[in-house]
């Protein structure tokens, strides 16, 4: 009857540190700091526009920094800079962040960055919930201390 031999200590071990090794190198790629330098101006416009055009939308600035980002027009509002989770890979990346302001609205984020070109979407909701105004967001990437994402631009599907 044979019997397979069970794997050395050192085998075991060594399949461990490489297990850690992996998850390193993908939690890197994934983490709030991930888009710090990144500036960009964008145009805010609604996603359902009203149909005699009375709200073209906003011209804004989206920086990242520290970990948080934040929003030009929207920290006139009250919204303050917010840790983002962010994802940087080698032609674009892609940001998340929840902002609220001192009476509780919440403002959820969702973006991308291809090349120099910076787009998403973002869903503003009043604390009570009785009120959501959804936003689609285009512009161009004006600084990027953070690394590459300068492929060709890509337009950001919106969700």
């Amino acid at each position: 009857m044979y019997h397979e031999p069970k794997p050395s200590l050192f085998m075991r071990l060594t399949a461990c540190a490489l297990g850690l090794v992996a998850l390193t190198v993908l939690a890197m790629n994934c983490w709030a700091g991930a888009l710090d330098g990144i500036r960009a101006k964008v145009r805010i416009v609604p996603a359902d526009a009203p149909a005699d055009k009375s709200d073209n939308g906003f011209d804004d600035t989206l920086s990242f920094a520290d970990g948080k980002f934040s929003s030009t027009a929207f920290l006139a509002k009250g919204f303050q800079p917010a840790p983002y989770n962010g994802e940087r890979e080698e032609h674009e990346a892609e940001f998340g962040v929840v902002q609220t302001n001192n009476v509780g609205d919440e403002i959820d984020w969702l973006g991308n960055i291809a090349g120099n070109h910076v787009g998403g979407r973002l869903h503003w909701m009043t604390k009570d919930g009785t009120k959501r105004v959804s936003y689609h967001f285009n512009g161009t990437k004006e600084s990027d201390a953070g690394g590459p994402t300068n492929a060709a631009a890509v337009p950001a599907a919106h969700k």
